[in-house]
């Protein structure tokens, strides 16, 4: 094969490893909290402790790993974190059947970090190595488009594939994810020993390399700008997930069952209509298509101030927050790997995750608009930070001119 061909089969080979982790990983993680609730002896408090180190290790952790990616050969790091995940999940399985009370709780903890912390090292070195086998900015647009697909083709099919195999919340779910992580790991093996042209490495300074990427992502004011915007975003879309449970509970009957077609629709739509946006903005700004994303959702949250709300309204709001989802979340990639420095470009993959802080503190500050202002007050805030949203990023449109102009 020439080294165009190499890419090519480098780059299938991780977007089908993005679907396939995330399609492994939601076979069990998922019905963790329900599975340590039926199965252990730990309480509800101590479930949500366990089950929250996962994403808070994959936030923090993420900065790190995409340094590490940026100063190790990225094919060793996607297969060390598969290796180790592999390791973590065959943990799970043997922590749930032999041990209980407070080891079993140390166990979960400790793995549940691990996996947050290898989950770090595998995003931001994915990202950087779909980015890297793109021959022009055109590809670039294209192929993190089509990891986005390939993330929710996996998050679609994984708790499906579980449920309907009958080991979703049964422990042998973990031991079949770790088989896959596995088995994952040796096709990766087989590609990589075809593709020898990987880029030379940067001299690693160990912490003081570290410091000095971080304090050059920090001088770059067009990431820091979309970093802040997709944050305060993130507050808004974690709403999907968490609040809107309670809106529509307030608001539908059977909210329930409602709740689970919405999550359902927002799966399919994602799945659906992102080909079509794709085709639509690939040759457009793509710093305007962001901006465009915040903009659908101050109409949108405007409109539901007024409207009553009900079945059609909260179809409404999901619809649109799904096609502000794929016109924002793809495109901040596309921007991050335009904006930074190809030496630093892992480092800035893994610290734009810490826009997750939003979703962090999303579930919080919604519930506090319900419980002290009703429906109506919780769109109001959905309002306000979509405005919040688009007027934190405007700076990035200035500054994005401006440099084109001394260009």
């Amino acid at each position: 094969m020439n080294i165009h061909e190499n890419s090519k089969l480098l780059l299938y080979t991780v977007l089908f490893g993005v679907l396939w982790t995330k399609a492994a990983s939601l076979l069990c993680m998922p019905f963790l909290t329900l599975y340590l609730f039926k199965h252990t002896q730990l309480s509800i408090t101590s479930i949500g402790l366990v089950v929250g180190l996962q994403p808070l290790a994959l936030c923090f952790g993420s900065v790190i790993g995409g340094y590490i990616s940026d100063n190790f050969k990225r094919h060793i790091i996607l297969m060390l974190s598969l290796f180790i995940s592999s390791l973590v999940y065959l943990g799970f399985y043997f922590t749930a059947k032999y041990l209980i009370l407070i080891p079993q709780m140390i166990a979960f903890a400790i793995l549940s970090l691990l996996n947050g912390f290898c989950s770090a090292l595998f995003s931001p070195t994915s990202r950087a190595i779909i980015s890297e086998t793109a021959q022009n900015a055109k590809e670039n647009v294209k192929f993190l488009h089509l990891r986005y697909m390939a993330l929710n083709l996996g998050a679609a099919l994984g708790p499906l594939v579980g449920a309907y195999a009958g080991i979703a919340g049964n422990i042998q779910a973990f031991l079949i994810t770790s088989l896959l992580y596995f088995s994952y790991m040796i096709i990766l093996i087989f590609t990589f020993r075809n593709y020898s042209s990987e880029k030379a490495i940067p001299n690693n300074n160990g912490i003081t390399g570290f410091v000095a990427a971080l304090k050059e992502l920090l001088k770059n004011r067009l990431f820091i700008t979309l970093l802040l915007s997709l944050t305060i975003f993130n507050i808004l879309y974690v709403q999907l997930s968490s609040n809107l449970a309670l809106v529509i509970n307030k608001s539908v009957i059977d909210g329930t069952i409602f709740f689970s077609w919405m999550l359902s629709l927002n799966a399919i739509l994602v799945v659906v209509l992102q080909p079509i946006i794709y085709f639509v903005i690939k040759n457009r700004n793509q710093y305007l298509v962001i901006a465009c994303g915040f903009s659908i959702m101050i109409v949108c949250s405007f409109l539901l101030i007024f409207l009553p709300i009900g079945k059609l309204s909260i179809i409404f709001f999901v619809v649109s927050l799904t096609i502000a989802e794929l016109l924002i979340f793809p495109t901040s990639s596309i921007l991050v790997a335009e904006i930074t420095p190809e030496k630093t470009r892992g480092t800035a993959f893994g610290a734009i995750d810490l826009e997750y802080l939003g979703s962090a503190v999303g579930p919080a500050t919604g519930g506090l608009l319900i419980q002290y202002f009703a429906i109506n007050g919780f769109f109001i805030g959905m309002f306000l930070i979509s405005c919040l949203c688009l007027i934190t990023y405007l700076p990035c449109l200035n500054l994005r001119n401006k440099s084109q102009h001394h260009l």
